[in-house]
């Protein structure tokens, strides 16, 4: 166990799972949801086979212009994720050891005017490469008591999820990005996971675009 009652062995875990799916990525059992053929983007869908098979896991594959480095320093790096991340909130480290570990807390926006409500998530996280320079950043929700409950706000729960990031060559990094995320509250499961879809596709536009605005300056 970690500081704050952090289990470091479940982050491992969540690392492990994303590297079977950067091992397998043509593994059976991933149904295509939208294929973005502007953008490159491609989103696939399956069931899981675990207690919460409701919860759909979702897996975005797309390529960026951009070095594994690159790629990896604008996903982990906490003071910029809300500007160019604009579903969310708030978002920052509630605790970082050595090795990668560390503690986030993420908060989203609500929407239709409130219609529905705010989400939280609290996640223990840990990035490290494979052997063939493949960076992966994983996590999952975490019990530890980190931080409160806010009033308005409801607590999700977050199964295995991150980035794989690949490079292709010194300029060029081919992205998985693994979602899968219980929402809880009143919102019909089957509308959260409609919603997925789309999130994940407009996630590459927005890192794209933080991207080139990194490499301008």
């Amino acid at each position: 166990m970690a500081e704050k009652g952090l289990d470091l062995a479940q982050a491992d875990k969540d690392w492990e799972y994303l590297k079977q799916i950067a091992d397998n990525p043509t593994s059976t059992g991933w149904k295509e949801e939208k294929n973005n053929k502007n953008d490159g983007v491609i989103v696939y869908s399956r069931v899981c086979d675990d207690q919460a098979k409701n919860i759909i896991e979702f897996r975005g594959d797309g390529e960026v212009d951009a070095s594994v480095q690159l790629c990896s320093d604008i996903v982990n790096d906490a003071d910029s994720r809300v500007k160019w991340e604009t579903t969310m909130e708030n978002y920052h480290i509630l605790w970082r050891g050595e090795n990668g570990y560390h503690a986030c807390y993420n908060q989203s926006k609500s929407v239709i005017g409130g219609v529905i409500s705010s989400r939280d998530f609290i996640t223990l996280n840990v990035i490290r490469p494979t052997e063939s320079g493949v960076v992966i950043s994983a996590g999952s929700s975490t019990n530890a008591k980190l931080i409160d409950e806010k009033p308005g706000v409801v607590r999700g729960w977050c199964y295995p999820c991150g980035w794989i990031m690949t490079p292709i060559n010194e300029n060029k990094t081919k992205i998985i990005y693994i979602m899968r995320s219980d929402l809880k509250g009143i919102l019909p499961v089957w509308a959260a996971n409609q919603g997925f879809v789309g999130v994940l596709d407009q996630w590459f536009g927005k890192f794209k675009t933080e991207i080139k605005k990194r490499q301008s300056k």
